[in-house]
């Protein structure tokens, strides 16, 4: 029989990345539990490309309860993120994620709260990290968004 891995809540898997010793040993931890939540953050938190529509700051009170005892999930929360981009007709307003904020434990809304920012920190992640990990995420490097003269 094969090992089941235990199911983590995201900001327990960033801090399983963060932790591990080598990038091979990050990478693995990402393989291990990747989702499409999972990489969405990266993305959204790391691509330079993708603009959302609140630009606020973010002051919101979190669930006081822990982890797993919320009403809302950031892996459900995360999934709803490409509907705050400035690029999508369908953009919302920042009403909705403060409402989706503050339906999150402290630890999950610290998370989303960084992606929106774009300074989510995982030791040891950087966008030619991503890149390697998960080649389909396609996030520019900024040296790819700078316009060189000859």
């Amino acid at each position: 029989m094969s090992k089941r891995k235990p199911k983590l809540f995201i900001p327990e898997i960033l801090d399983k990345i963060a932790k591990a010793k080598t990038p091979q040993d990050k990478a693995d931890v990402c393989f291990a539990y990747e989702n499409k939540s999972l990489k969405l953050i990266f993305a959204y938190a790391f691509n330079p490309t993708i603009e959302l529509a609140v630009t606020a700051p973010l002051k919101y009170k979190s669930d006081p309860r822990p982890m797993g005892e919320t009403l809302s999930r950031l892996e459900q929360a995360a999934l709803q993120l490409p509907i705050f981009r400035v690029d999508r007709q369908t953009k919302k307003k920042p009403e909705k994620l403060y409402a989706m904020l503050s339906g999150l434990s402290k630890e999950e809304g610290a998370v989303l709260a960084a992606v929106v920012r774009k300074d989510l920190q995982v030791d040891g992640v950087d966008i030619n990290f991503l890149n390697q990990v998960w080649p389909d995420l396609k996030i520019p490097d900024d040296k790819e968004n700078e316009t060189t003269t000859s």
